[in-house]
């Protein structure tokens, strides 16, 4: 491998690795609990029981919780092939059908139950939802076998994501007794009436709430054993009752690949921030085809403080990167991946795909979204060279024509990501003048929310060129970030809506605004208004229209009102488009300079398909309650605000000045930053944007309400006779200003 400058057109070696060989590593599918010390061999008498939401069963023997594997088996609670519950005790140790207790109906999706498994020494007797549906007289104790006691797996898993149930667990007990037939039932009758019917701590061997802060699950026993999670799981997700907390497995659930590190480049000393590469290089010559051969994984490098000189900070937006990672699985679900098991919601429906891991479209249960992304697995959203034959691609891509274009322009700027963003490692100090966020950046944390707002109020600008922008919150901790996109998905109550990583509300930035009374959203001036991309992209992309032609950012009126721009590198393809975003007068950006309005300087027009691309009616969401948005619906919502109208402009340039002395453009349209190079107007018109943002230059001749302060004096350092120059020039020019307003 070896680390690349992306420089230009060009591919600048940084540094190079010594050769290595990869050989194939197994991907460990699905999400489940394993239990240390427990054995249920220890008991002559036991009992097993707790409550599932399933959200898949059948075509697979799955292990609901116990010491069970493909041959072999201590006892436990499992669901047969059939979908039908079943539970068993093995004297021999042997896994096998006949020793155990089945159900004679399937259980029903999308539905609690509460099941449970009783032992008495002699007779084994299954129960679901508090009715005994199936007995099993048993000739002696359970066998040692050594299986782990799990909850959700057979003891084969993390493996080919088969033998894992799916769905939601909540309120699990191992007691060291056999409950009766009405001990049984009011165990049942105490799940459903409240929040945590926890036994008395000394009456059992385990007890499971999950109503734990992320990262913990406690047994409450008194024997507070020891608990590990494969695969993170789904914590703090609605359990039986509204307001109760249960947690969500998955069989093909997957969020850290858990691959050792195989090789190792260093960063040399010294090296600048930016935007650099890392390129797989095979044997065995190792030779580059031509300077731009091969997959080009994106690297961001961060500078250990802000360069020297340097005003212009861009952040690449990888929460979304994370986000549309969809792998192993693809996204859409509907394409098979080779070597992973792919069953259907139940016996006889079609067949899904799993390991969708993405926070799009469903996982292999058919029904749930994903809610952790996590880094550690790859991710071809990050794939500089993953573009279509227009050299188009709305990802990581967006950012490596940003980066070039201000390399083209000569603007020096240092690069951080979304996670620098959460974390506050992008000084809001002054060293920065200017933050540009860009492409996709549609997931953001209350952090990265809250560190913008300082960045301006303390004086900074915002230049975003993206669409999109800041519609769904996460959460994140570590290498995972958190998505609850809970008001598109059947969600049952408040934990559905709220963050296990930091327990806030989460879900779309309009709905929080609308509860918690605040007006992030519109941070940017526009808001995603354009819900509906086009097809096929990007030959569907429509064109700029200049607005407003004497505002002091366009060429002081050398631009005609009407005209068009925006065009590609590829001829005829424009680049208003994949997603838009405008200025609606009901969403007023929150820093809005007292005495001010936001100017749109050009909209979006001439779409190749007009009637494809739909604007959401957010006025419907303002004209409702929190409340509203707060009763769990009793289906999915097909259309989450009213109807959306067809329509043919959007994607508004807007600028407006901030009550922190600062200013804000934002180009609102996914795909701008690929115009940077190819289009003249644009280019002009973000470079005089940077120019006086940054470094008060080129701003316009005359100072006014909307004209930043000064004559355009500050310069970044120069050398010689021309800094002198310039010095004496803008002497001159504040002279002769002074003497006309003392005339």
């Amino acid at each position: 491998m070896r680390l690349v400058k992306i420089d230009g057109e060009e591919l600048k070696e940084v540094a190079r690795m010594q050769p290595f060989t990869l050989s194939n590593l197994p991907l460990r599918f699905g999400s489940f609990l394993e239990v240390d010390g427990l054995t249920l061999s220890s008991y002559k008498s036991f009992t097993v029981e707790g409550w599932w939401y399933p959200t898949l069963l059948g075509t697979d023997t799955v292990v609901i919780a116990g010491q069970i594997s493909r041959s072999k088996a201590t006892a436990g609670l499992f669901v047969t092939k059939e979908g039908k519950a079943a539970a068993i005790v093995s004297t021999t140790g042997a896994f096998s059908l006949s020793h155990a207790a089945i159900a004679q109906n399937p259980l029903t999706l999308d539905k609690w139950h509460h099941i449970a498994m009783t032992f008495d020494g002699k007779s084994l007797i299954l129960y679901v939802d508090a009715k005994k549906v199936s007995t099993q007289q048993i000739n002696g104790p359970p066998a040692r076998t050594g299986l782990p006691f799990r909850i959700g797996a057979r003891s084969e898993a993390p493996g080919d994501m088969t033998g894992i149930i799916d769905g939601v667990i909540d309120s699990w007990a191992v007691w060291p007794r056999a409950l009766s037939e009405s001990e049984v039932t009011a165990r049942m009758k105490r799940g459903l009436q409240e929040k945590e019917p926890a036994p008395a701590a000394k009456d059992v061997e385990l007890y499971l709430g999950f109503d734990d802060p992320y990262g913990t699950i406690k047994d409450t026993s008194s024997q507070k054993r020891t608990l590990r999670v494969y695969n993170h799981g789904h914590p703090r997700v609605n359990g039986v009752l509204r307001d109760s907390v249960g947690f969500r497995l998955h069989h093909d659930q997957l969020v850290d690949a858990q691959w050792p590190s195989a090789a190792k480049i260093s960063i040399p000393k010294n090296t600048p921030s930016g935007i650099y590469g890392v390129q797989v290089l095979v044997g065995p010559d190792f030779q580059i085809k031509s300077p731009s051969s091969g997959e080009i994984i994106i690297v961001i490098i961060r500078p250990k403080e802000p360069t020297k000189g340097t005003k212009i900070a861009i952040v690449a937006p990888v929460n979304t990167w994370i986000a549309y990672n969809a792998w192993p699985g693809s996204y859409p679900p509907d394409r098979p991946i080779e070597g992973i098991t792919s069953r259907p919601r139940k016996p006889g429906d079609t067949i899904r795909h799993g390991g969708n891991n993405s926070a799009y479209d469903v996982m292999g249960d058919g029904s749930s979204i994903a809610h952790f992304h996590g880094w550690k697995r790859p991710n071809r959203r990050t794939w500089f060279t993953n573009v279509d034959k227009h050299g188009y691609n709305i990802r990581s891509t967006m950012t490596v024509y940003l980066a070039q274009w201000l390399d083209q322009q000569g603007l020096p700027y240092d690069a951080y990501t979304d996670w620098d963003l959460h974390q506050g490692n992008i000084p809001n100090d002054g060293s920065y003048k200017v933050v540009i966020n860009h492409g996709h950046s549609e997931y953001w944390s209350r952090e990265m929310v809250q560190q913008t707002h300082t960045f301006a109020e303390k004086g900074g600008s915002y230049v975003t060129l993206g669409g999109n922008l800041l519609t769904w919150s996460v959460a994140l901790q570590g290498d995972v970030m958190e998505t609850r996109k809970w008001l598109a998905t059947l969600w049952r109550g408040e934990p559905d809506r709220h963050m296990a990583i930091n327990q806030t509300l989460g879900g779309p930035w309009s709905i929080i605004d609308l509860c918690e009374q605040t007006s992030w959203f519109a941070m940017f001036g526009t808001v995603n208004h354009g819900v509906k991309p086009c097809s096929p992209a990007p030959t569907c992309f429509g064109k700029w229209t200049v607005k407003d032609n004497s505002h002091w950012l366009w060429q002081q009126g050398k631009l005609k009102n009407g005209r068009d721009f925006g065009e590609s590198p590829s001829a005829g393809v424009y680049t208003v488009g994949h997603e838009m975003d405008s200025f609606l007068p009901s969403y007023q950006p929150p820093g809005l300079k007292s005495g001010t309005t936001p100017k749109v300087l050009a909209e979006g027009h001439r779409f190749g398909q007009p009637h494809t691309m739909q604007l959401m009616k957010l006025e419907n969401i303002q004209s409702k309650s929190c409340l509203h948005f707060s009763t769990p619906p009793k289906e999915v919502p097909s259309n989450l605000t009213g109807p959306a109208t067809p329509q043919t402009r959007s994607g508004h340039i807007l600028y407006y000045q901030h009550r922190g002395g600062g200013h804000a453009l934002t180009v609102g349209a996914s795909a701008s930053p690929w115009a940077l190079k190819s289009d003249p107007v644009l280019s002009a018109l973000v470079k005089k944007t940077l120019d006086c943002f940054a470094y008060q230059k080129n701003c316009a001749p005359t100072e006014g309400p909307e004209v930043p302060a000064g004559c355009g004096c500050e310069q970044p350092s120069q050398q010689g006779s021309s800094g002198m120059l310039l010095l004496v020039l803008c002497f001159v020019f504040l002279y002769r200003k002074r003497i006309s307003q003392l005339q």
